[in-house]
């Protein structure tokens, strides 16, 4: 069996500390009985999450990478929030009679034990970060919370009075039903918790709401059924669409101030056998998220970019699933590359986001104005 290599050669071998920082932990530790992670971290010689993924191979544990994982609001309300936020775990998976639950400290087997007595399952540790946890906690509560708000807002209402068709109509316009709110806050919180797209989805007997976040599809919460025709029509109207037309797919912009940010939206919609469905591309405006140097490149990577967009002529192909990034990427691109002595035209369908200094040409076969058609002016 091989020996297990200890954490400070892990850190020294990933580049994280020197050998001269590690020596000056080990002694710090010895004097406060600390764990090493948690003394070079209040040394700032390196990160949680660096710690973590070491940790991680130290310990053989599973890292959690809650971009590329949902956690399920039902899930989380197995523990308590008390225990949640003081002993810093998170369920995220449970599979048979195993539970798979988040953990800053994979090792406290008492922990371990109090969440199998509390939820009943056999608990497999995996390992993040303090910060981590919290925000995929908060992330599951802010929405689950908020709708709930909304919907018990309704059923009060609707406790005291019914409401015609016409004045829920009328109250889609001036911002007082609840499905008009629940519409808002939905939107409201898929920028907050940058999302690209929001997916409302007409089920038998109720609306799916769905976020895709970092390229993945997250159930977030279900719309009853009697308000499904509040929150469409909604969403139709901020975008000028036809709210009497649902045989037909359509197509609209809208746009939204949050937090004094302004946010660009693009609204599909399409007929199903249960009603329509509907789909926001969420686009932020900020040019800050368009730069190149924030996209997650590897220096290597980056350098190689760097070389391909001096170039004076080429091709360079960006391929990838829906929320991957391969939008944002180009127009990262573009954006290195605008400058006044230069002459740059895009052919897009649809245009995403408006750059100055950039001739943007939007495609509309209606008027034979096409990919192939539209490169005559370059």
């Amino acid at each position: 069996m091989a020996k297990r290599k200890r954490l400070g050669d892990i850190l020294q071998e990933r580049g994280l500390i020197t050998r001269e920082q590690l020596r000056e932990a080990l002694e710090i530790q010895r004097t406060t009985g600390d764990k090493l992670g948690e003394t070079v971290i209040k040394l700032g010689f390196t990160s949680p999450e660096d710690i973590a993924d070491a940790l991680s191979e130290h310990l053989r544990i599973p890292r959690v990478d809650f971009k590329r994982r949902y956690v399920s609001s039902d899930l989380v309300r197995l523990i308590p929030e008390t225990i949640i936020r003081q002993q810093q775990v998170l369920p995220i998976e449970l599979e048979g009679n195993f539970l798979s639950v988040a953990m800053v400290d994979p090792l406290n087997i008492m922990v371990i034990d109090d969440l199998q007595r509390m939820t009943g399952y056999l608990i497999k540790p995996m390992i993040a970060t303090a910060a981590e946890i919290e925000a995929a906690y908060q992330r599951s509560l802010d929405i689950a919370s908020t709708a709930r708000e909304v919907l018990e807002q309704y059923q009060e209402e609707t406790a005291t009075a019914e409401q015609t068709q016409r004045e829920r109509e009328e109250a889609q316009f001036i911002g007082s039903a609840p499905g008009v709110r629940l519409a808002n806050m939905i939107l409201e919180q898929a920028v907050k918790q940058k999302a690209s797209d929001v997916h409302l989805e007409p089920q038998e007997e109720e609306l799916r709401v769905r976020f895709r976040i970092d390229g993945i599809l997250r159930d977030i919460m279900v719309v009853p059924r009697h308000l499904r025709g509040d929150v469409n029509s909604r969403i139709k109207i901020m975008a000028n669409l036809d709210i009497t037309e649902r045989r037909r797919p359509q197509d609209g912009r809208m746009q939204l101030k949050i937090d004094k940010l302004t946010v660009d939206m693009r609204v599909s919609t399409l007929p199903t056998v249960y009603g329509e469905k509907i789909v926001v591309r969420v686009l932020h405006r900020s040019q800050s998220l368009l730069q190149i140097e924030d996209f997650g490149f590897t220096p290597q990577n980056f350098e190689r970019v760097q070389r391909m967009l001096r170039q004076s002529q080429g091709l360079i192909l960006v391929t990838g699933p829906t929320g991957s990034g391969k939008t944002t990427t180009l127009y990262g691109f573009l954006n290195q590359l605008n400058s006044p002595e230069k002459n740059i035209i895009t052919v897009e369908d649809p245009v995403e986001y408006r750059l100055d200094g950039i001739n943007q040409v939007q495609i509309n076969p209606r008027v034979d104005l096409t990919f192939a058609t539209s490169c005559g002016g370059a």
